[in-house]
């Protein structure tokens, strides 16, 4: 059981989506891993600190993420 406890630490996750089970998973994920957010809706009015994790889709080819929720 201790070796799955720390399957999401210290990882860099794209979560592609940002309806309501996108923002749960940020808000869960957001403490210990590196997490960025794509959405390919631009009409999604986003709060102020879930904008500075938005990237683009240009970005999401270059970044290497260990995870895509």
């Amino acid at each position: 059981m201790n070796e799955n406890q720390n399957i999401f630490t210290n990882k860099k996750i794209l979560i592609y989506g940002l309806g309501k089970s996108g923002i749960s998973s940020f808000n869960f994920l957001k403490k210990k891993n590196q997490v960025f957010l794509f959405d390919d809706n631009n009409k999604i009015d986003l709060i102020s600190n879930y904008k500075k994790k938005l990237i683009s889709f240009n970005q999401i080819k270059i970044l290497k993420f260990d995870l895509i929720i």
